[in-house]
């Protein structure tokens, strides 16, 4: 309920001049302050302000918190974050003016339909999640994410497009003059959505609050409750020193995916939940591919094949391929890999022999195109292309429209507009664009999430890849014709994908024996000896997988041998990016590193560059990967 003095404020400020704009209405009151409906009075505009609460604005801390923090979100400039445009004091009461969203927040969105099916809580997540990814390198904890501060616009080109709202009570980390000090023993924040750290009034938590945060609003968006209710007493007990029933206990339908990464975003220590919102986000982006689960099924189902999904890789048990597998009385799925119970040079052995048969077969399962994706390619390289076609085609596949919505918003110049719907951004990205966004769809869920085993032996695929492909776009250019960059763009992001691909294969067939044998049969060594002898191959099969010519597939594989004749043609470009790239710190092993200089300085004599060309072609690689990821 309003106090009396509240409504007093909100009725003399309907009709009034705030800035540029005139208020029309009131859209919501909240614990700070009121929000109002207002029109530019010279173009039309309508924007939303906020405005402090007279107690509020009392405190001269908390107006210039509200200013400080207010600048700071719209120098992040995410497309998934409410743009604020303006800000200043009227009356003595300080407001910002930030653009007007038509919608529904998450809560409303939850109040009305009880609970999302994984796939949407999924999506909107990630979107949230790579907003407070761009907010958190800038050094920004929101503090207080709930479904009311997650708004979902109702465009029919972006179904659920996430707008972060209210960074009002955010943190701004590091040193210096920007930091802002709450008082001890002050309690900010939503208790239902609150974070260990913050229930305790830890005046040292970082970006690992919000992580927690997003785990309480995707268990509500997946179960329909919050991990803990009750009174404040209660629910500090809860978030503090309880542990929540697993999502999947709560609704059977919920992958087992879905299920473990919320408990791993719920952890009660900072250490234990994922170490940044981008491996969140991450992992959010794989988890809409796990297998769904079946609450009652009607037949007890036989036992199926251990499969290993990364994606859409699935990559099935490996049958055997021995006349005669040795028997074995540990169960069917290790008898189908012959003799693998000896030695760890046997299993080794017989591991390369089974991975050498299934590649040479191109019986092993890699991330392949959607129909959609598949035709999207097709339009973008025919002479019938047009942003409405693409568009049109792109809607009927919204993951695939909101990937290349993303690119076209990474791609904006600051200061340019946002492109609006789904064909400004087609417009904006051009058929080469499109192009590459499509195929970073495709490849980028099967790099991404890995395994332990597999990211202790792999460093950042997905960053890799997306560094060899910047670099190679840069060297191609005027190299390799007009058509060249493009081409050297979409080859460098599968160059080295052969590799965390088959990794992937060997540790499920590790993973079964270790199951069995309750060791590991295979050291990091080993694994990479198995892996490297036919990555390269795996690459280029991925390369036509993804329907590149069978040039750019070979000139794949061949980047990974040694040729010494000289000329720019695309194999050497790729080899002397994926130098460049490991030179700049984007290896997937520590040795590729080490022989960074030596490949770099024969690469750039074969390509015939010189060596500050090569630097250019690493300017801002960082930057671009951090964007991208």
């Amino acid at each position: 309920m309003t106090t009396a003095r509240s409504e007093t404020a909100l009725r003399s400020l309907a009709g009034q001049a705030l800035g540029a704009y005139r208020v029309l209405s009131v859209l919501g009151e909240g614990g700070m302050g009121q929000v109002y409906l207002a029109e530019h009075e010279v173009i039309g505009r309508k924007a939303a302000i906020k405005v402090l609460s007279e107690e509020v604005a009392g405190y001269p801390e908390v107006v210039s918190r509200f200013f400080t923090e207010a600048r700071a979100a719209n120098e992040i400039r995410h497309p998934n974050i409410v743009e604020v445009t303006d800000f200043g004091t009227t009356g003595g009461l300080p407001y910002i003016v930030m653009e007007y969203l038509e919608g529904e927040t998450l809560g409303d969105r939850l109040a009305r339909a009880g609970m999302l099916a994984e796939p949407a809580a999924l999506t909107i997540a990630a979107q949230v999640a790579s907003a407070l990814t761009a907010a958190h390198e800038r050094g920004l904890v929101h503090r207080d994410l709930k479904p009311a501060n997650i708004f979902l616009l109702g465009h029919p080109d972006y179904p659920d497009f996430v707008k972060v709202l209210d960074f009002g009570i955010a943190k701004l980390l590091g040193e210096g003059g920007a930091a802002h000090h709450t008082q001890v023993g002050a309690l900010l924040g939503t208790p239902a959505y609150m974070s260990p750290e913050q229930c305790m009034g830890d005046l040292s938590l970082d970006h690992r609050s919000d992580i927690y945060s997003l785990g309480v609003v995707l268990y509500q968006m997946l179960t329909g409750r919050t991990p803990f209710d009750g009174t404040l007493g209660r629910l500090v007990l809860g978030h503090t020193q309880e542990t929540p029933a697993p999502p999947e206990t709560v609704n059977p339908r919920i992958s087992a995916a879905a299920s473990a990464l919320v408990m791993r975003a719920l952890e009660k220590s900072p250490a234990r939940r994922f170490p940044g919102m981008r491996e969140m986000r991450a992992a959010l982006t794989v988890a809409p591919n796990s297998p769904r689960r079946d609450p009652a099924p009607s037949t007890p189902a036989r036992e199926p094949a251990t499969v290993f999904e990364r994606g859409t890789a699935v990559i099935p048990a490996v049958p055997a391929v021995a006349a005669a597998p040795t028997p074995t009385t540990s169960g069917a799925t290790v008898a189908a890999h012959g003799a693998i119970t000896g030695t760890s040079a046997t299993f080794a052995n017989r591991l390369a022999e089974i991975m050498r048969a299934r590649v040479e077969a191109e019986a092993l399962e890699l991330p392949g195109l959607s129909r959609i994706a598949a035709r999207c390619l097709d339009l973008a390289a025919g002479a019938g292309f047009s942003f409405g076609g693409m568009a049109a085609l792109l809607a009927q596949e919204p993951r695939l429209a909101a990937h290349v919505a993303e690119c076209a918003a990474r791609e904006t110049a600051p200061g340019r507009v946002i492109a609006r719907g789904i064909e400004g951004a087609v417009a904006r990205l051009g058929a080469e664009g499109v192009r590459i966004a499509v195929i970073e769809a495709a490849v980028k869920p099967a790099l991404v999430g890995l395994a332990p085993r597999i990211e202790d032996t792999y460093r950042r695929p997905w960053a890799r890849a997306l560094a060899v492909a910047h670099v190679a776009r840069v060297l191609a250019r005027g190299r390799l014709g007009p058509d060249g960059a493009g081409d050297a763009y979409a080859a460098g992001l599968v160059r080295d994908a052969g590799r965390p691909l088959l990794a992937a294969f060997v540790v499920d067939i590790e993973r079964q024996v270790v199951g069995l044998k309750n060791r590991r049969l295979l050291s990091e060594d080993g694994l990479v000896a198995c892996v490297e002898a036919m990555q390269a191959r795996v690459a280029a099969t991925l390369a036509r997988r993804l329907g590149l010519a069978e040039p750019i597939a070979a000139a794949v594989e061949k980047s990974h041998g040694h040729d010494a004749q000289a000329g720019a043609s695309l194999a050497r470009v790729l080899a002397l990016s994926a130098a460049l790239a490991a030179r700049a710190g984007f290896s997937l092993r520590l040795t590729e590193t080490i022989a960074a200089a030596s490949a770099i300085e024969r690469g750039c004599a074969i390509v015939g560059i010189d060596a500050r060309a090569a630097d250019a072609a690493t300017t801002g690689l960082h930057e671009l990967v951090k964007r991208r990821s």
